[in-house]
């Protein structure tokens, strides 16, 4: 696995350029879980892909990067896997279209789902054995993001400005309510409830 990316940069007094010419720095490492770490930069007056198709020339394996079409037309040794990341800014983008005051009530991610509830008031790394789980946090940060996996639906507590829940709800296809203030107080570990995102309702023992 190499992880690759490029970006702008300035080089002074360089033969033959002026001062404020954009060159590129293409940027490659090898993955967090290599026995080795390494990282390479790559110095380029240009942003063209024969730089990666060079670089990459004896290399097989994953390459993981954004959608960048230069990292599109390499060998087919490679295979280019996405930068959830960049999904990620998509998806933030067009919940941040949605005025705040509305974003509690928002369908961005509806749906409904049934489970059990887990108050999560701080980041856990192992959720168990624990599945379908109504997982209730006060704010969607990537500490979170090993419970999110186990969940039948989320509710957070703040507006997710950042869309993290948003996110998380539309990659793994699960339900969200964000904005639920209070939540982490009504409702009870182990209780079984029903979360309807469309509506931005819980029905906690028969009752909404």
């Amino acid at each position: 696995m190499i992880h690759a990316d490029e970006t702008t940069l300035q080089v002074l007094r360089e033969p033959g350029r002026a001062a404020q010419s954009k060159s590129y720095e293409w940027i490659y490492r090898t993955s967090g879980c290599a026995k080795h770490k390494i990282v390479i930069y790559d110095y380029r007056q240009t942003r063209e892909q024969e730089h990666p198709q060079e670089f990459l020339k004896d290399f097989k394996g994953f390459l993981h990067t954004d959608g960048y079409q230069a990292y599109h037309n390499l060998p087919a040794e490679i295979v280019v896997v996405g930068c959830w990341a960049h999904v990620r800014r998509k998806w933030e983008h067009l919940y941040k279209t949605i005025p705040k005051e509305k974003r509690k009530d928002s369908s961005a991610v509806p749906g409904t789902a049934t489970g059990t509830v887990r108050l999560a008031k701080t980041p856990a790394r192992d959720a168990g054995s624990e599945r379908n789980i109504i997982l209730v946090i006060r704010s969607a940060s990537d500490d979170f993001l090993p419970l999110f996996k186990h969940a039948a639906a989320l509710i957070v507590e703040d507006d997710d400005h950042e869309g993290r829940a948003v996110t998380a709800g539309k990659t793994l296809g699960i339900p969200v309510i964000t904005g639920a203030y209070g939540a982490m107080g009504a409702l009870k570990n182990g209780a079984c409830v029903t979360v309807d995102a469309g509506k931005g309702v819980v029905c906690y023992e028969g009752l909404e």
